[in-house]
């Protein structure tokens, strides 16, 4: 389908296209399917594609720019969607769904993918590694005692069906994720979720458009099962090798727009001083050790900000935090604007122009435990980044608008200076 022989001899399993919001992924793709669709007037047969995309308004995007794909989505009539997306599977139709459904696949779907030789694009990277909670402690040693389950070698939790051929109870759900090997056991205390490794394997090609994917949890989980990838960027709609992408020019036009709160009190909360250079105001862990005064009073600093700080309708308030903490730091004139933190790829907030980024993120110990485990190296800063500036292109900032932001991280606002102020690339001279 497509050729990188210009600046690649090999042609890897995974691609993915790297590029700023703004620079036209969504546009690409649907000129690249439209592409593929339009080969049938020259007597060939298009491929069967798959588009995976956060939310429900980019289904009906991707739906009517592309009308020659005929693409359906999954629906809910008198079963689940999971067996409706088989039935289209089954059929060879082109489908494009969300990112929830997506998570929810089976052995039926790998085998189904297979036998149509679809290709997958996925619009930002899946959330595919997360800690499982809903097995207790006392439940999980039920069931292995009983030898329900057991562990394989590499941490995967198996069901023994031969000890229950017939089972049906409580445990089903645990059951079928096991079967799809979903489920894994990590140093005999912690159970995670992840999307099933070789699942990606069943596809033709695979492309994921994203921005920031080294450091990504999709990035660490691909290279942890020893994926191929090619990293790839756009210039004017057309692909490109990412080595060569100079994002300074597109960065210092970011920068024009962007006002950073630089008020020694406001930020006070989240400055790492001499005397605690090791902790981490503001990160998950922190929130969890605070008072109910504490929490007041970042409650006041958002409230001062918003109030004295900048100017305009609550409409234009943007504001995340963690949801444990969410109820007490709400208040008038800006509750309605909350924005979680790992939001991607919407435009319903586009209008928004005053932000309040009241975080200082870290990926979950123990995930970035289990994740490293594997053998690869997590970026906490490059991952911390990469939320941040995916958080902010929900934004007016994506149109082009000036934008106002109350960053308190002392750590989280040098991230976002140093990516607004990067060093340009410099490429080699000719010869």
């Amino acid at each position: 389908m497509f050729n990188f022989t210009h600046y690649n001899d090999s042609k890897p399993l995974i691609n993915v296209v790297d590029a700023m919001m703004g620079q036209g992924k969504s546009t690409w793709l649907i000129n690249t399917i439209n592409n593929c669709m339009s080969s049938i007037f020259d007597d060939i047969t298009p491929p069967r594609i798959i588009i995976v995309t956060p939310y429900l308004e980019e289904v009906k995007r991707f739906k009517q720019e592309c009308p020659m794909a005929d693409f359906v989505s999954p629906v809910a009539h008198g079963q689940s969607k999971t067996d409706n997306l088989h039935e289209l599977l089954e059929a060879g139709a082109n489908i494009v769904t969300t990112h929830s459904l997506w998570k929810r696949v089976n052995r039926t779907t790998y085998d189904l993918v297979s036998k149509h030789r679809y290709l997958l694009f996925i619009d930002e990277a899946l959330e595919c590694v997360e800690q499982c909670k809903d097995i207790s402690k006392s439940d999980f040693k039920m069931l292995y005692n009983y030898n329900l389950i057991s562990i394989a070698d590499d941490g995967r939790i198996l069901w023994n069906s031969d000890n229950e051929p017939n089972y049906k109870g409580r445990f089903d759900r645990e059951k079928l994720l096991c079967e799809n090997g979903n489920l894994y056991r990590f140093k005999d205390t912690s159970n995670f979720w992840i999307f099933p490794t070789d699942f990606l394997a069943s596809f033709d090609e695979v492309w994921i458009l994203t921005y920031l994917w080294t450091g990504s949890v999709m990035d660490a989980y691909t290279k942890a099962a020893g994926y191929k990838i090619n990293i790839h960027t756009l210039h004017n709609f057309e692909l490109g090798p990412h080595v060569m992408v100079d994002e300074s020019p597109l960065r210092a036009k970011m920068k024009q727009l962007v006002t950073i709160i630089d008020d020694p009190k406001l930020n006070a909360i989240g400055d790492i001083s001499k005397t605690r250079r090791n902790s981490c105001p503001l990160s998950a862990t922190w929130y969890k050790n605070q008072n109910g005064d504490v929490l007041k009073g970042i409650h006041n600093l958002i409230y001062n900000y918003y109030k004295n700080r900048v100017s305009g309708p609550a409409g234009l308030s943007m504001w995340t935090c963690y949801s444990a903490q969410k109820s007490k730091l709400k208040g008038a004139g800006y509750s309605k604007g909350f924005v979680s933190c790992n939001a991607r790829a919407t435009n319903e907030h586009r209008h928004r122009t005053n932000l309040a980024y009241m975080i200082n993120l870290y990926m979950v110990p123990i995930v970035k435990t289990f994740i490293e485990s594997r053998g690869v190296k997590v970026d906490q800063d490059q991952f911390a980044l990469s939320a941040l500036v995916q958080w902010i292109f929900r934004s007016a900032i994506r149109d082009g608008q000036p934008i106002t932001i109350f960053i308190p991280s002392q750590r989280m606002r040098n991230l976002l200076l140093a990516w607004l102020n990067p060093t340009p690339l410099q490429l080699p001279a000719a010869a």
